[in-house]
């Protein structure tokens, strides 16, 4: 009988390792590009390009990416504008959503993009924060959130990218 438990909960639990298997989006993006630099304006400059040719997002699947400027410590970090890439499913259901509420679903300053296979131009992506003094030291880091159909939590990656 616990073998019967096992043998169903197992069987259960495999769609949902399937699609975690299937969320890891980042890794089929190419970052080229990338640069942060102090300007004379007293503020942090970040600009980097962002290609999706090998990437297959789902059709029902959004990605958040939020590039993150960490210190060298850890201890403290900047999130820059975030960008939205959406699923030709995803991106009518959020359309809907949105014109019911009467309210926007993406944050101030947020890129929207929808994906295209047949349209996988580069991105790039440029934005400013206000410069501290950790960040002279700093690393980038990008964080990607995927949500699945029903607006879960399909996945979350990290991938470090240089020193600043």
């Amino acid at each position: 009988m616990k073998r019967h438990i096992l043998l169903y909960l197992s069987l259960l639990l495999m769609p949902l390792a399937l699609q975690a298997q299937k969320s890891a989006y980042l890794s089929q993006i190419r970052v080229t590009d990338c640069q942060v630099q102090k300007i004379a304006s007293g503020q942090i400059q970040l600009q980097l390009t962002l290609h999706f040719d090998s990437l297959q997002l789902g059709s029902q699947h959004a990605l958040y990416i939020v590039p993150v400027l960490i210190s060298a410590d850890g201890t403290q970090q900047q999130a820059f504008q975030g960008i939205q890439l959406y699923g030709k499913q995803r991106y009518k259901i959020r359309k809907r959503a949105e014109v019911l509420s009467g309210t926007p679903l993406t944050q101030p300053g947020d890129q929207l993009h929808i994906y295209q296979k047949k349209n996988t131009l580069p991105l790039t992506y440029h934005t400013y924060a206000p410069f501290k003094r950790w960040m002279a030291d700093s690393r980038l880091r990008i964080e990607a959130l995927v949500e699945g159909c029903s607006q879960c939590n399909a996945g979350y990656e990290t991938l470090l990218l240089n020193q600043t």
